[in-house]
């Protein structure tokens, strides 16, 4: 699930065979991530974009980034030289983009998906270099395998929202403010899906954005009391993060893990959704 800039370095001068995905990106400035690329990345690695091909197009409902087709995704990724048996590398900046890359290629059954431990920032402090422009890979064939039963829509998520049933826990990946209705910069509704924990991905991130290790997610995991076998739904604004949450609760031990694709944008997209604020569901309400 994770390697090391010194693991990615040692692979590429042994020639393995090996695909590079530069998944930066900037909500609110969608050419950024290209930019970046453009500027300086990991020698050999290919642009993959949130937007143009990690998403659809934003939908009311579906949400801001909605889960490409399977044949698109599918197309998209044969063009940046993925097959089922190379070995794919995921990074970005650490701002929660690369984990949806990893995700939709877990989710669609490759084998051997990582993430960069640090991303580019650890590959430039370790010492290694960066190449400009533009890169292609060879088209390949790859051969999806969609995963059962990994994905929740409005009309599951709604129902524990009402009745609270335990059947999962909803945990929300946003920061606190968020969370609580505080603030709300991107989405035209403040607060969070009732029944709800708040769980931020960037809790599982140390200050130079290297994971913290599987033993460390393990206690913070339990700090929510949950466990290796509870079942979990995790949402975000619009399925982005989340799917770094979704990584670090991987890496905590726990398998009974369903995204919410369309999250909180997709959520209050539908009439009379049930809103609530605060820490504990304080105030609720229902969207008019």
């Amino acid at each position: 699930m994770l390697i090391s800039v010194e693991q990615l370095h040692a692979a590429m001068q042994q020639q393995e065979d090996i695909v590079v995905l530069d998944a930066r990106f900037r909500l609110g400035k969608p050419e950024a991530g290209l930019e970046m690329y453009q500027k300086g990345h990991i020698p050999g690695a290919v642009y993959i974009d949130l937007e143009k091909e990690l998403s659809k197009p934003a939908a009311r409902p579906g949400g801001r980034h909605p889960l490409p087709e399977i044949d698109d995704l599918v197309a998209c990724f044969a063009e940046k030289g993925i097959h089922q048996d190379c070995l794919i590398v995921v990074y970005d900046d650490n701002q929660g983009m690369a984990a949806r890359a990893w995700w939709l290629l877990t989710y669609l059954g490759h084998q051997h998906v990582f993430l960069l431990d640090g991303g580019i920032g650890a590959w430039l402090r370790a010492g290694y270099p960066l190449r400009q422009g533009e890169e292609q890979k060879t088209r390949q064939t790859f051969t999806a395998m969609p995963m059962q039963g990994w994905t929740v829509d409005y009309e599951e998520v709604a129902s524990l929202a009402e009745a609270g049933n335990g059947l999962f826990q909803l945990l929300d990946a946003r920061d606190a403010v968020r969370f609580r209705g505080e603030s709300e910069p991107i989405d035209a509704v403040a607060g969070h899906i009732p029944t709800a924990k708040n769980l931020p991905w960037t809790h599982f991130l140390h200050s130079d954005g290297t994971w913290k290790s599987p033993q460390e997610a393990k206690e913070i995991v339990a700090s929510l009391q949950l466990s290796e076998d509870t079942p979990v739904i995790a949402y975000c604004g619009s399925g982005v993060t989340a799917c770094s949450l979704i990584f670090a609760l991987r890496r905590a031990g726990l398998r009974q893990i369903r995204l919410y694709p369309g999250s909180w944008s997709d959520y209050i997209s539908h009439y009379n959704a049930l809103i609530a604020t605060g820490e504990k569901d304080e105030n609720k309400y229902i969207l008019p």
